[in-house]
């Protein structure tokens, strides 16, 4: 139900870092987790933009039970990505977790706009979006 949502992660010590840095990263797809795991930053794809009630139920629990109530968003920043993941926010938030957001297509004065989290560079990640939580 979630790309890159297997529990043998955990035993992986640069997963445990990174959901203890910036929490849980919930991107939409495959290509997006795969390119965060260059960064070593832990991240499950929904494969979609629109999150199911299992995939709601399996991240809030996660996140509970190993990032301290922490969620982090990364959308893919085009029309789509952001109304699907708004959705997504107002659900975690009824779930009373911590959500934030990384990057939008209005962050760093639209920077990011039409990008997806596998085309952020070294660069971006720590200049705009991980080391600002």
């Amino acid at each position: 139900e979630l790309y890159g949502g297997h529990a043998t992660r955990l035993q992986e010590p640069w997963v445990k870092e990174s959901l203890n840095r910036y929490g849980l990263v919930i991107v939409e797809g495959m290509n997006d987790v795969m390119r965060l795991d260059e960064m070593q930053v832990a991240a499950v794809g929904l494969g979609s933009n629109k999150v199911t009630a299992e995939q709601l139920d399996k991240v809030t629990r996660f996140a509970r039970q190993f990032t301290n109530h922490r969620i982090l968003l990364m959308p893919d920043c085009d029309e789509k990505g952001e109304t699907g993941f708004k959705d997504l926010l107002w659900k975690l938030c009824e779930a009373q977790v911590q959500v934030r957001l990384g990057i939008t297509s209005q962050t760093a004065e639209g920077r990011f706009a039409r990008c997806q989290p596998e085309d952020l560079t070294d660069f971006d990640a720590q200049q705009f979006y991980l080391n600002r939580f």
